[in-house]
């Protein structure tokens, strides 16, 4: 298998040297040199093929330094900055063809300034990474501007930022000691300790502070347009004079930092309520989905207790066990992302008569029904064409082998969804389920169709909470073996 694998590589490699070879590119010493155009001009180039050529790209040099200025644009060695992650997908660069015209593109990109520049917050890489994997944390660093502050150990192997301070005698036990600087708005990245000194108001008598040995993690406020980014390095003498200077890893605990992947519609949502209707397995994680969305004020509505046997397919764990399931959600909704922002109102009660319905519906932006109680349904859809609002609802049916999810009542624009219930699967042979105390069999469906059925409902709440146009009223997906007959 190996030699089988390790022979396509070499197939790959030479393909691609005959490439460079029919493009004018010489070999010389493992390296390819030859020339590419740069839009009316040209450009001598060097490229280094890796062992693992095609999984790696290839590396390409500028044969003249000083023909390229320093951007962005280039990594640590000196090598151009071709590809981003994203554009790893299909290794594209084993064209050879494709590939030197991605590379003349660059020069005339280079030539031009990088006009539509990405500002990416990434100038670590421009530093040697530190072998330390202890994640520094910091807050707000604007009452730290310029700055000697005090970090402090703390649990799961961070490293957290408390306040002002400078070391005193032998005091790295307990705490370590830094500076907040402030580098400005960069156009080029710096890439040496020397660099940095030249960027800071006190760079001077801050080298002075780490040789001294009072000072060794410096955290570094940059801007690239109207993005900022913070630059954290560990910084010490070394024995040849100079300071050795190693990126690490660190993080901010601000809200926006903690919320930024929540999605684009965060800013809305956090002005939103929800009601939950039904807080089992499908309404527990949607729960979750929608808080981290955003949404910061939910009620949750059911009349169940949670038993051991629903942990397996529900967002509460076992230490909830016993309480009712309302209250075991928003427990774990409490604690489970950091952000402590949410307002959760656990209600121990079912939807049983149309006014409760509809004081639930004209209370809320919006209600969710994942009840799978065909009575509840249809009084949470009743109340919400009586108040001129819609409803999301959530189910899985056909045993455990469909996901659904439906706005009710459907508007004149949005085409509903058709029936699909009692279809019948090929080689459907799920067994019926019982446990001990339920009156009725126990739903055969897995977690992942549970997490299939909340993903869909949480979309499609978002959606109509953030007023989206929402041409279809409804989802189905199948998970069985082969298409329903």
């Amino acid at each position: 298998m190996k030699a089988a694998w390790d022979e396509e590589l070499a197939s790959h490699r030479a393909e691609f040297e005959e490439g460079l070879a029919r493009a004018g590119f010489r070999l010389k010493e493992s390296e390819w040199r030859g020339t590419v155009d740069r839009g009316g001009s040209t450009a001598q180039v060097t490229v280094v093929l890796p062992d693992q050529f095609p999984l790696s790209r290839p590396k390409v040099y500028p044969a003249d330094e000083a023909s390229v200025p320093w951007s962005w644009h280039r990594e640590r060695d000196g090598a151009l900055c071709l590809i981003a992650e994203e554009d790893y997908s299909d290794l594209w660069w084993i064209n050879v063809g494709d590939f030197l015209a991605h590379v003349s593109r660059w020069f005339v990109e280079a030539d031009r300034g990088w006009p539509n520049d990405r500002p990416d917050l990434d100038l670590d890489r421009y530093f040697e990474s530190s072998t330390d994997s202890t994640l520094i944390l910091y807050g707000d660093l604007d009452r730290y501007r310029n700055a000697y502050v005090r970090f402090a150990r703390q649990a799961n192997n961070t490293l957290v930022l408390k306040g002002l301070g400078r070391r005193k005698g032998n005091s790295y036990r307990k705490s370590f000691y830094g500076y907040i600087g402030e580098l400005g708005e960069l156009t080029v990245p710096p890439r040496s300790w020397e660099d940095i000194v030249a960027l800071l108001p006190e760079g001077t008598t801050l080298e002075s502070a780490i040789t001294a040995d009072c000072v060794r993690l410096l955290l570094l406020r940059y801007t690239r347009g109207e993005h900022h980014g913070v630059l954290t390095l560990d910084v010490q003498p070394n024995s040849n004079g100079g300071m050795s200077v190693q990126s690490r890893v660190s993080a901010s605990t601000v809200l926006d930092a903690r919320t930024l992947r929540a999605g684009p519609n965060r800013r809305v949502l956090c002005r939103k309520s929800v009601a939950i209707v039904g807080v089992g397995a499908i309404g527990s994680h949607t729960a979750d989905l929608m808080m981290r969305a955003g949404i910061a004020k939910m009620t949750l509505v059911d009349s169940d207790v949670l038993k051991p046997g629903n942990v397996v397919r529900h967002l509460a764990g076992p230490a909830h066990v016993g309480l009712p399931k309302v209250e075991a959600v928003a427990r774990t909704l409490k604690t489970s992302d950091g952000v402590k922002a949410i307002d959760v109102i656990p209600k121990v009660t079912r939807i049983s008569r149309g006014e409760e319905a509809l004081k639930l519906v004209e209370q809320h932006d919006l209600v969710i029904d994942t009840s799978a109680d065909f009575s509840c349904t249809a009084l949470l859809r009743a109340a919400a064409h009586a108040a001129g609002k819609q409803i999301v609802s959530g189910c899985i049916q056909n045993r455990g082998r469909t996901a659904r999810v439906d706005i009710l009542p459907a508007r004149a624009d949005q085409q509903p969804v058709p029936d699909s219930r009692g279809l019948q699967f090929n080689e459907d042979n799920v067994p019926d389920l019982y446990e001990t105390g339920c009156a009725s069999p126990v739903s055969p469906a897995t977690p992942h169709i549970v997490g299939l059925a909340a993903a869909l409902t949480s979309h499609y709440a978002v959606e109509l909470l953030s007023e989206k146009p929402i041409a279809l009223a409804g989802h189905v997906v199948h998970l069985g073996l082969e298409a329903p007959t």
